[in-house]
């Protein structure tokens, strides 16, 4: 709807490695700006950002808030720098914003829109029922367009594929989700932190070669691998046959993700205890 073949579109790395199919896919070009991981979080470059901008001629961002897989939470004044950065050179923001309710601690997630009024000129959020209550199988997501004209060329696009009936069930499921059950959703966010604290600590008292990158958000778990100096293929072997698990390879998410794993801990503890002990026996010498 909003850019042209072989137009530039930027993305962080590591990050959620669909954007970069969706990219491909449409005959687009991806360029990255990777994320900077300092003292065991990430921060982004934006002189970095502006400058590839700039040079490739960008067109579109999609950022992604709360950030997969690495769990940062943009905080607003992050936010107002990318979308300075945005505005000045008239690039399209795309804002993944799916994982807003996974959010934990001090840390607050903060709507794209709501960084300041101007912004709704030149982006899209995009948000869904699906990771919070588990729903991706109805396939019904949130558009939320305020600009009127890129409102409308998304609905032209649509129309044109044919895909512009949405799912009866999920629109039921997604109404009953946001209006009656608000007190799972705080009972399911205490249950994971506490899954990620009992990581944390496990690895810290057991593994402590292998690192637990910070939580800000998400329900998935990004852990630092590299200490144990492995390769990318050596790491997913050893996960797969000495430890027994199969996660989401860090390398799988593009530049700066190989050494790491993602891990779901949206799970019963008694599995997370489980896996733990798996890793003891696999990484533990």
């Amino acid at each position: 709807a909003y850019t042209k073949e072989n137009d530039a579109i930027i993305i962080n790395k590591p990050v959620y490695y669909p954007f970069d199919f969706s990219i491909e896919l449409n005959h687009r070009k991806i360029i990255e700006n990777e994320m900077v991981y300092k003292d065991g979080s990430y921060e982004m470059d934006y002189d970095a950002f502006e400058k590839a901008i700039v040079e490739n001629d960008v067109k579109m961002f999609i950022l992604c808030n709360p950030y997969n897989p690495i769990g940062k939470v943009w905080k607003e004044d992050e936010l107002k720098q990318i979308g300075e950065i945005c505005k000045k050179h008239r690039v399209l923001v795309i804002v993944d914003e799916i994982h807003e309710d996974f959010v934990y601690g001090e840390h607050v997630h903060i709507p794209f829109y709501n960084v300041d009024e101007s912004y709704k000129e030149f982006s899209v959020i995009l948000t869904a029922p699906s990771k919070t209550f588990n729903l991706a199988g109805l396939q019904t997501s949130n558009i939320i367009i305020a600009d009127e004209k890129l409102r409308k060329a998304y609905q032209e696009t649509m129309n044109r594929y044919g895909v512009n009936e949405p799912n009866f069930l999920g629109i039921i499921a997604c109404m009953t989700a946001y209006n009656e059950c608000e007190l799972w959703v705080d009972e399911m966010l205490e249950y994971v932190y506490d899954n990620f604290t009992y990581f944390d600590e496990f690895l810290k008292e057991n593994l402590p070669h292998i690192h637990l990158v910070k939580p800000e958000g998400l329900y998935l778990c990004w852990v630092d691998f590299r200490e144990c100096g492995l390769d990318k293929d050596e790491l997913e072997k050893t996960m797969l046959e000495k430890a027994g698990l199969w996660l989401d390879e860090g390398y799988i998410f593009g530049t700066g993700g190989e050494g790491f794993e993602r891990f779901n801990l949206a799970i019963p503890r008694s599995v997370l205890e489980d896996a733990c002990q798996r890793l003891l026996k696999a990484f533990g010498k």
